[in-house]
């Protein structure tokens, strides 16, 4: 999960999820943004979401959404939100295997294709003894490029989302 503290970007630079300071009482910031959520300006709000933020949001990630969870502070005129940025583990383990499972059906595939345009290397060699080390040896390169590029769009949405909220709220980003 990215912290606010830390939020890790692909070019290895640590960048800060700022806050907002919001002059209203949580129960006034949770009508607010369940009214702008009802008429279609909050995608994926959820009010008080497992995990013991006080909101959730969508930040949209390409592969992977991401979810832009807000917990509230008070302070003298109004409440300060923190927010932290995850990627659901369960969606990232569902696109892991994906990719484990298309290894196998390649061998077929790729058999298949030495038989029709290469005839002469049949018998030669078993496909799958060349085709699982080519294909499962950059698997782990494949996975740190995916998960960094849906880190960064989910990254880049989750700010936007905070300007929309801090529109909302009529809050300012801290």
């Amino acid at each position: 999960m990215l912290t606010p503290e830390a939020t890790s970007h692909p070019d290895g630079a640590a960048r800060a999820l700022p806050g907002l300071a919001v002059p209203l009482a949580v129960d006034e910031i949770l009508d607010r943004l369940g009214t702008a959520s009802r008429r279609g300006r909050l995608p994926g709000f959820v009010p008080a979401p497992p995990g013991g933020a006080l909101f959730r949001v969508a930040a949209f990630g390409n592969p992977v959404d991401g979810n832009l969870d807000a917990r509230p502070r008070p302070v003298d005129g109004g409440t300060h939100l923190d927010f932290t940025l995850g990627i659901p583990r369960r969606l990232s383990v569902v696109l892991a295997a994906a990719l484990a499972v298309t290894v196998w059906p390649g061998v077929y595939f790729m058999d298949q294709m030495m038989i029709q345009f290469l005839p002469g290397v049949r018998g030669w060699l078993p496909t799958w003894w060349w085709y699982l080390p080519v294909s499962i040896l950059p698997i782990p390169w494949i996975w740190r490029s995916i998960m960094a590029r849906a880190r960064s769009t989910a990254l880049q949405s989750a700010r936007e989302m905070m300007d929309t909220l801090a529109g909302e709220l009529g809050a300012d980003i801290v």
